[in-house]
């Protein structure tokens, strides 16, 4: 019988440490649950901080895009005045340039009317167009 009471002595031990260690399985499966879930939120707070790092830095290229556009309009505008001002500065050239050639020519025209008047065929036509032009006044 003594051996019978160590037995329910022990079954009863055995059913306390059981009892005792399911307690503290259910302790710890609740501490894994909140230590899961707070993992949980610090990931979510983790993405959030990324998409928000995300969205600065699109911004930013964005505004530097902006800012590079802006120059590069610029500079064509200007360059177009550049332009603008060599089309002037070229097209004043061409027309000192006409303005000579046309001078040349008057120049070499009256040199080849005066060898023309010189040519005595020419005299004698200047002197007939002359007494014609005589008689008929």
């Amino acid at each position: 019988m003594i051996l019978n009471g160590q037995t329910s002595m022990w079954a009863a031990a055995k059913t306390k440490l059981l009892t005792y260690a399911t307690k503290a399985q259910s302790i710890a499966r609740g501490l894994l649950n909140k230590v899961v879930k707070l993992g949980n939120s610090l990931l979510d707070v983790g993405k959030l901080a990324i998409v928000r790092a995300k969205q600065i830095a699109i911004t930013a290229a964005t505004k530097a895009w902006a800012l590079a556009q802006g120059v590069w309009n610029a500079v064509m505008k200007f360059g177009r005045g550049l332009l603008d001002a060599g089309k002037l500065v070229l097209y004043h050239a061409k027309q000192i340039a006409i303005a000579a050639a046309t001078k040349a020519w008057t120049a070499a025209q009256w040199l080849w009317n005066a060898a023309m008047n010189a040519n005595p065929i020419g005299l004698i036509i200047a002197g007939i167009a002359g007494l014609v032009a005589a008689g008929y006044y």
